[in-house]
């Protein structure tokens, strides 16, 4: 085995020496040069004569001919704090524009083991660090730290290819671990000391090998890999690793020229638990997606919808911001790990085969991708911002399935599509193609073969002017105008009216104000008060004590039949004949299934959309009353669906999944809230036994 290990290795250097880079002379450009000029000036006039280096990615960078601005100096003699307050002065004396200086100190506990000082020069931010060597006890993870020499500087460093210095005295390269530049040249990522020691001392450099080996393409050296497998080491991540500073290096491997790359490296180095910490009940991240339309295991599935996106946003016009780069490409990595939740696991027959089903599992992509980046201490934005991007771009999907049916959305579905999001909504399709186009084994990253519609979807918006900025229209009628015109108070009733005049606005985007007059007078021509409050969601009736059991119970039964689809823990009560045989349809996954519908897509729907005899369903109190919650942001409605003929339409207008359904019950997590805390499981048995 060791022979072969060996053969292995030189094969592996002898692959690299084939394909050399070829390095860049160092020439600092003007502005560069400027600062440079400055802090030489401010060094011979110190009484200790430093020599000042720039250390690491700025030379780095150079070597490769890339640009870098974020330029870091080591001082040899003094303090970086000293000599970055000593430039302050001077350049305050010369009639420069200064800025204080800060400092970071060092945090040996959390493997922050430098202390820096920092301060703006010419509008660029500059870093100052006295070079330094470490020493540990063998008892100790804390190490002692002493002024050190260039050469003990660059021994402490992450990688060999950081590790470079540019001298300014004597503007020359200086590389002090004498692999430097070799690696550079050879494209290797390799430690300057033996790899166990430099990932002791601080085990993030273990993420930014990976960020770098991606970045720049490079290989990454088998005895660094093998550090990788210690145990001790992945202890000491875990330990002495801030969160923080985990998301940070994620954000840098997203934010470099193959992400997907950079996650398939965490992977295969063993420490994608350690960065990405899931809820604990999930199924294997390598899970068979059993279905037709996914030729990939789910997370190599979620590995190219990343590599998708990031091809996609390389495409002209495609390009966004950072920041909103980073939100798409973690929504691509998360927007369908609810599948990983076992409650939404179901079967249904396909022709011969038996194939997977995973109803409601973007609710659970949700509470995955929320747990995982507040565990990684994400901003509330980022996280704000993969969580409303997971469900509209299943939405999109499905309008984008209608149109290749014929069936258009309305515009009233693609304007609410932008008023939901804003300016992102590009977002949305731009994820909905992502994963559309990562379904195959093989062919490319980002099949434009199968995302020819999503581009037709992309164009009915962005051509239609009025719905691409639907979320800046503003409201034709405020709510005092609405009331004057009906003559009343605000109350439950001018709710009704105003949402209704929003849902037409939606309808009709070129409206004017007197349009909007007219709509009101011929809508509600002849209603009263009352006749409108009936309608409304927030309307309140008093109910006994045994009309709340009743309605407990009922919330009870249809929990047990679909706890299965609703992912709760309620235990079936006793069920009449008709129940029983619509639970064994379920569990057996026949015709029968739950959806998850959008309150305010229920509430737009037009009068005659649904059949009379389900009229009440829609209408009725308990319901209405959870759609109110659900607009006031408060709460989810869940509707309980089966078998309606008229699918198909419905699912064009609203961008629900392609599958018959028919609404029979609704109830909100109010409800659901309700019957744990009151805990009427045994009366609703009495209940049962009684009736």
């Amino acid at each position: 085995m060791k022979s072969n290990e060996n053969e292995l290795i030189a094969h592996f250097y002898k692959l690299l020496k084939s394909a050399e880079n070829k390095l860049s002379a160092i020439v600092p450009d003007a502005l560069e040069q400027k600062i440079f000029d400055i802090l030489s000036q401010v060094a011979s006039e110190l009484p200790q004569k430093p020599t000042l280096r720039v250390a690491g990615g700025w030379v780095r960078d150079k070597l490769l001919g890339k640009n870098n601005k974020d330029i870091d100096f080591t001082v040899d003699n003094m303090t970086g704090l000293a000599f970055a307050e000593a430039t302050v002065k001077w350049m305050k004396q010369h009639g420069y524009e200064t800025s204080s200086v800060g400092e970071i100190k060092e945090n040996p506990d959390q493997s922050k083991n430098l202390a820096t000082a920092t301060t703006f020069i010419m509008g660029l931010p500059i870093d100052f660090a006295q070079l330094r060597k470490e020493t540990y006890d063998s008892d100790s993870r804390i190490p002692n730290i002493n002024v050190g020499t260039p050469e003990e500087d660059a021994r402490r460093r992450d990688l060999t290819i950081n590790s470079l210095y540019y001298n300014l005295k004597t503007n020359k390269l200086e590389d002090f671990t004498g692999n430097g530049v070799a690696d550079l040249k050879s494209g290797i990522i390799r430690t300057p000391l033996e790899p166990k020691l430099t990932f002791m001392e601080d085990p993030l450099r273990m993420l930014r090998a990976i960020r770098f080996s991606s970045r720049f393409g490079f290989t990454i050296d088998p005895a660094v890999r093998e550090a990788f497998k210690s145990p001790e080491i992945k202890e000491a991540f875990k330990n002495k690793v801030t969160r923080e500073r985990v998301a940070e290096e994620l954000r840098g491997m997203l934010k470099g020229p193959n992400p997907a790359g950079a996650l398939e490296l965490i992977t295969e180095l063993g420490l994608r638990d350690d960065v990405f910490t899931r809820p604990e009940g999930l199924r294997e991240w390598e899970m068979d997606q059993n279905n037709p339309h996914h030729e990939l295991n789910l997370y190599e599935h979620l590995i190219k919808v990343v590599r998708s996106m990031s091809g996609l946003l390389k495409k002209p016009g495609h390009d966004v911001e950072q920041k909103d780069r980073i939100i798409l490409l973690l929504a691509a990595f998360f927007h369908d790990m609810g599948k990983f939740e076992p409650s939404v696991h179901g079967v249904k027959q396909l022709e011969d085969k038996v194939v997977s089903t995973y109803y409601g599992h973007e609710a659970h992509s949700k509470r995955i991708a929320q747990h995982i980046m507040k565990e990684l201490k994400m901003s509330n934005d980022e996280i704000d911002g993969v969580l409303r991007l997971i469900e509209p771009a299943g939405n999109v999907e499905n309008m984008v399935r209608a149109m290749e049916n014929g069936q258009s959305p309305t515009r009233k579905a693609l304007g609410r599509l932008v008023q939901l999001l804003g300016d992102s909504w590009k977002h949305a399709v731009y994820l909905a193609m992502a994963d559309e186009a990562s379904k195959k084994k093989d062919g490319p990253d980002l099949d434009e073969n199968e995302i020819g519609s999503h581009y037709k979807f992309l164009d009915l918006i962005q051509n239609d002017k009025a719905v691409a900025n639907a979320h800046k229209t503003k409201p034709l009628l405020n709510g005092n105008e609405i009331a004057e015109l009906m003559n009343m108070k605000p109350g439950p009733a001018l709710g009704v009216a105003t949402r209704a005049l929003n849902e037409w606005h939606l309808a009709n985007l070129e409206a004017t104000k007197q349009d909007a007059i007219d709509f009101i007078k011929k809508e509600f021509a002849g209603k009263t008060e009352e006749d409108l409050s009936a309608l409304s969601p927030y309307k309140k009736k008093k109910s006994s004590r045994e009309d709340r059991l009743k309605r407990l119970a009922e919330i009870i039964g249809h929990l047990a039949i679909f706890d299965h689809y609703l992912f709760l823990p309620v235990q079936p009560p006793i069920l009449s004949t008709k129940e029983q045989a619509l639970l064994s349809g379920l569990k057996t996954r026949g015709e029968y299934h739950i959806t998850i519908i959008n309150a305010e897509e229920i509430a737009s729907l037009p009068p005659d959309t649904f059949e009379k005899d389900t009229r009440y369903e829609i209408t009725g109190e308990p319901i209405q009353r959870g759609l109110g919650k659900a607009e006031q942001g408060k709460d989810v409605v869940y509707f309980i669906v089966v078998d309606w003929p008229e699918a198909q339409k419905f699912r064009a207008q609203f961008g629900l999944p392609p599958r018959d359904f028919h609404i029979t019950m609704g109830f909100s997590n109010k409800d659901i809230h309700n019957v744990r805390k009151n805990n009427v499981l045994s009366e609703v048995y009495k209940t049962d036994e009684k009736n």
